[in-house]
């Protein structure tokens, strides 16, 4: 218990005040507000291990946001790690990056995405380009051809092939909080069976939205709308249903107390067999 309050009550609560399509991305987003409060007050946390009931303290304190970076580390000779934080100002690095290390003998790339929220596919479209050797399509989109009516018009997102070709095995590593350009990458690369996808399914979310600003009192309520309709080559919504992984592996209680990333760890299991 929490303050007295069971996690199952926290998270119900918490459910209400969180904008999602998806029971993951709620879910995931919701247990956060387990040890949240609007005061820095100490969190009472009682644990029952082994019929004994435990009391804990805990400080809270306010959240020091710091934005993630893009890195890379090399995890075999072989085998290359990219962290990708979010889709924004990112294509030419990736691109530079991956042209290094192929040229040096990587031979299969992992790429994390858990928590990119997505920001701008003209940037993922960059480094898409050279692992496709002809035109593909990744899914299309019905929107608004004015606005003076509703009628819709289809789009067709495409990826266009560039020069150098890397034939380089793709491992992607996905969670409920990828979304948006986020997930029309990893639905493209995935239903072009151009890379093997890894982890939880994604959030759900990429209606291209528009944000609306809406007075309340002192606080400003904001609305995000969605401005298309888009599906995946396979016919599928990825709006409220997310992408599924190929495998499907989630931590439990215990990797996180041990610091143990058993998604990378099988990420890594499975890129050691495609060398």
């Amino acid at each position: 218990m929490v303050d007295n309050k069971i996690p199952e009550a926290i998270l119900k609560e918490a459910r209400g005040m969180i904008s999602g399509s998806t029971d993951q991305y709620l879910k995931n987003q919701g247990l956060k507000f387990i040890l949240a409060d609007k005061k820095q007050n100490m969190a009472e946390v009682k644990i029952k291990l082994d019929d004994k009931i435990y009391t804990k303290n805990i400080k809270r304190e306010l959240v020091n946001y710091k934005e993630k970076h893009f890195y890379t580390k090399k995890i075999t000779n072989n085998i290359v790690y990219f962290k990708v934080p979010v889709w924004r100002n990112i294509g030419q690095v990736l691109e530079q990056k991956l042209a290094f290390f192929f040229k040096n003998g990587v031979r299969v790339l992992i790429i994390d995405l858990r928590g990119n929220m997505g920001g701008n596919s003209a940037e993922s479209d960059i480094f898409t380009s050279h692992l496709f050797r002809k035109k593909v399509l990744f899914g299309t989109a019905e929107i608004r051809s004015s606005n003076k009516n509703l009628k819709l018009k289809k789009h067709y997102y495409f990826i266009n092939p560039s020069e150098p070709y890397w034939n380089i095995p793709i491992i992607l590593i996905v969670d409920s909080e990828c979304f948006s350009s986020s997930e029309l990458f990893i639905a493209g690369m995935k239903d072009n069976k151009r890379a093997l996808v890894i982890g939880e399914t994604t959030g759900g979310g990429t209606g291209n939205p528009r944000k609306f600003a809406i007075p309340c009192g002192k606080l400003s309520l904001e609305l995000f709308v969605s401005t298309w309709n888009y599906q995946r080559i396979n016919g599928q919504s990825i709006e409220g249903r997310g992408v599924e992984p190929n495998i499907f592996i989630s931590p439990i209680l215990d990797d996180l107390l041990k610091g143990k990333d058993v998604v990378l760890e099988r990420a890594v299991l499975e890129a050691k067999k495609l060398i």
